[in-house]
């Protein structure tokens, strides 16, 4: 962690637990973005301020059921699928999306820098619609969107 005078003196002054020491090596041997959010252990997304999926951990992927190359760079509904985003006006302009919970607690992150807890959203897709509740926080000038839970309430009836 650095030196101490005297030098010479090889006497244990301090130290740290396994999981702190890993996390300090990794970040000094230069951690990727996408490993950091590998970290938390629920779905994550970092927006960017064009609404567009910027990052992704591994659980947000798998959620998704999708590599990293089909949902970065993608509009949040089109990742997720939403029904209304392969309308023809796309993602965000359906008249659908005025009303979208998921796009407002985004947009209202963005604009206020302030934290959502556990918001309760619904997601109409092919599979069905889906429950689920989010946490949002404002990070360096992105949303990082947190599934904390993800419910099928009604599936589809073309199963």
């Amino acid at each position: 962690m650095g030196e101490k005078q005297p030098i010479e003196d090889t006497r244990q002054t301090h130290g740290m637990c396994s999981d702190c020491h890993s996390r300090v090596m990794r970040q000094l041997e230069g951690i990727s973005f996408a490993d950091l959010l590998d970290d938390f252990d629920k779905p994550v997304a970092i927006i960017n301020e064009e609404g567009r999926i910027a990052a992704a951990n591994n659980k947000a992927l798998q959620m998704l059921g999708k590599p990293l190359e089909e949902v970065q760079g993608f509009l949040g509904g089109e990742a997720m699928e939403c029904a209304y985003a392969r309308l023809p006006e796309g993602c965000g302009n359906t008249i659908h999306c005025s009303a979208c919970t998921v796009r407002n607690l985004v947009e209202d992150t963005q604009r206020t820098k302030k934290s959502s807890t556990k918001t309760r959203v619904f997601l109409k897709t092919d599979e069905g619609e889906l429950e689920i509740l989010l946490s949002t926080s404002y990070v360096d000038e992105m949303v990082r969107i947190v599934f904390e839970e993800i419910t099928l309430v009604s599936p589809s009836g073309n199963a």
